[in-house]
């Protein structure tokens, strides 16, 4: 018996809703809908217990999923190994990339990539959620940060250094601190983790955090640049963007020895058997880029 409606099935539990796996899948959502509805009608059992807020599975769609799951991957990775044969980049490639990525040389990159590839489309979402590849139909994404995801592949583009940093004005009139305990007694602009919680809490060179606080909280870095040089207050900010700023005085690192974290830029996707043509073409194309563009600024 053909598997029909097995790929939707996986799809939306892999989702959570008919809505996202259609917009994975490439289908119209009444088209998974019914593909869905045949499934269960075939089988004769219930798959999914579905209410207006949440979908969970059956018990007769436990069994099954497990077992879709892996004819499912199976046959996808069939199918991408005879398309594979002649190495060929092609077809839809879809890119998470995080909202702080320089959009010229990004869009310019990406630009250059579907000229050097004319069988690649790309669709490129922005989101500095660290979302499920695989569930949310992705193929690679660009992440700042840990990976935390262990069946990820990661490539790293960049090293940047976070630092603390505030106006030569601000610490005129509130105090260069002189240690971590001097902090408390400062407004600190307070950035998010993931893109999404507010994190005030600031990483120490030696390993572990520190509680701050303040009356700022933002996720955009450069908007937290701007307030320290603006005078409200001390700001974690990466150093190449702080770098001119600090050689002139305008901004000054605060406790360089004691507050800061390693960040690196990566390229990350999923971790497959057979690695798609225009997943490797797309990652060996950035990293080309960036790598050309340290050694135009005399980097190493």
């Amino acid at each position: 018996m053909v598997a029909t409606g097995f790929e939707e099935f996986v799809s939306i539990v892999d989702c959570g809703s008919v809505t996202r796996a259609a917009q994975s899948l490439g289908l119209p959502r009444p088209t998974v809908s019914k593909r869905l509805a045949r499934l269960e009608e075939r089988l004769g059992v219930r798959l999914l217990h579905r209410t207006t807020r949440r979908m969970n599975l059956t018990r007769h769609g436990e069994l099954l999923y497990e077992r879709a799951r892996r004819v499912v991957r199976a046959a996808q990775e069939a199918e991408a190994a005879v398309e594979r044969l002649d190495d060929k980049p092609r077809g839809l490639l879809r890119v998470l990339i995080p909202p702080r990525v320089p959009q010229e040389t990004f869009t310019r990159w990406l630009a250059e990539f579907l000229e050097a590839f004319p069988e690649v489309s790309l669709d490129v979402v922005g989101s500095d959620e660290h979302l499920d590849l695989v569930a949310e139909g992705f193929d690679v994404a660009l992440r700042y940060g840990a990976i935390e995801d262990t069946s990820l592949v990661s490539r790293t583009l960049v090293v940047n250094s976070a630092i603390a940093v505030a106006s030569s004005r601000y610490l005129e009139n509130r105090g260069t601190p002189k240690s971590t305990d001097d902090l408390g007694k400062h407004d600190c602009i307070i950035g998010y983790k993931g893109g999404n919680v507010p994190t005030p809490r600031w990483p120490l060179l030696s390993g572990g955090w520190m509680n701050v606080s303040g009356r700022l909280m933002t996720n955009h870095e450069g908007l937290r640049l701007e307030a320290a040089k603006r005078d409200l207050g001390i700001a974690l900010v990466l150093d190449r963007s702080a770098s001119e700023l600090i050689a002139t005085g305008e901004l000054v690192h605060v406790l360089p020895d004691t507050i800061g974290r390693i960040d690196r830029a990566r390229l990350v996707y999923p971790d497959r058997q057979f690695l798609d043509p225009k997943v490797r073409a797309f990652v060996d194309f950035i990293v080309s880029r960036v790598e050309a563009a340290k050694l135009s600024r005399g980097e190493r």
